[in-house]
């Protein structure tokens, strides 16, 4: 009789199965003392006023939510490019558009410039081959088949970082709350048994009031969990929440300066803040609680910490034929 035939060792084989461990295995130790010193695997945001308060970690959902044409969808794709420039390899699973939108959206943001020479697109294209794959969703997005590739590319190509965008176009209808929190479950049960890093994309509900002047810079709370459209028990089931509002104030007011239309006060208050506010509401252990404000940029698709600050492209190109709009 061999050792795993014997009594105890048919006994441990049978625990294991049975996904019960003992608090002295050495995996559950190092696991656990990565979680007391804060130091989780993952991948820092694009945002370095952020660093310290919050980063995603793999084994964790993280939902990201905001009001309809808020930008959530842009700030998703940047953390996915940030994420493989520090070393992930990122899936994106967009059900809002076709992978020829997605990636020019992505070249958009990668090289900063609205229309490059089609030798820098296929550069940038060759440059994320291996780090970057989109999933062709038109039509029925399976939430079975989705998540069957995702496993696929974690086991055999190793990506890490995988992106859902989003909740409600995730095989069911708006109002099936049942299936959109199945389809959550299974996303965060795919999350934590295969430990890599997942963003799942929603809409919040309608605000009760206008963004109008004066609400924004000074009164405004950009949108929480719980104002998450759809199904309410996804907002216990995430690990983690964070959410992005646009200043629409500040747009208001930035439109009546280039018409030279005098500012009221309420107006040149929202001046003074960001282009957008991005808040974090629910966390299950790494990083703080925040509201902070963001800017963008408009030559790369991109929000940045401060108003002057020069991005740079992820993908370089030495060949300076650019044809630039």
């Amino acid at each position: 009789m061999n050792e795993t035939e014997s009594p105890s060792g048919l006994v441990t084989t049978a625990l294991r199965e049975l996904k019960l461990i003992d608090f002295g295995d050495t995996g559950l130790t190092e696991d656990g003392w990565q979680f007391l010193t804060n130091k989780q695997e993952g991948y820092n945001l694009p945002w370095e006023s952020l660093r310290n308060d919050f980063k995603i970690i793999k084994g964790e959902l993280t939902l990201v939510s905001g009001y309809t044409g808020q930008g959530k969808s842009e700030m998703v794709t940047h953390i996915a490019l940030d994420a493989i420039s520090q070393g992930a390899k990122a899936m994106i699973a967009s059900l809002e558009m076709t992978p020829g939108q997605l990636q020019a959206r992505i070249t958009h943001q990668a090289t900063g410039i609205q229309l490059p020479s089609q030798e820098y697109h296929t550069h940038v294209s060759q440059f994320y081959r291996d780090k970057l794959r989109v999933f062709d969703t038109r039509g029925i997005a399976d939430i079975n088949e989705i998540l069957e590739g995702c496993r696929l590319l974690n086991n055999i190509f190793g990506h890490d970082v995988f992106i859902f965008d989003n909740l409600m176009m995730l095989d069911s209808s708006t109002d099936d709350y049942n299936k959109q929190f199945h389809n959550a479950q299974r996303i965060s049960e795919f999350t934590k048994k295969f430990k890599v890093c997942s963003l799942l994309v929603a809409h919040s509900k309608k605000p009760r009031e206008k963004l109008d002047a004066g609400k924004f810079s000074a009164d405004f709370n950009p949108p929480g969990i719980y104002d998450v459209m759809g199904a309410s028990s996804v907002a216990n089931l995430v690990d983690n929440h964070i959410s992005i509002t646009i200043n629409q104030a500040k747009l208001k007011a930035a439109s009546k300066l280039r018409r030279n239309i005098p500012l009221t006060d309420s107006e040149l208050k929202a001046m003074e803040f960001g282009d957008a506010a991005i808040k974090r509401d629910k966390k299950r252990e790494q990083g703080e609680y925040f509201t902070r404000p963001l800017y963008y940029d408009r030559k790369f698709h991109r929000l940045k910490d401060y108003e002057t600050q020069k991005l740079s492209p992820y993908v370089e190109y030495s060949n300076l034929n650019k044809k630039v709009l």
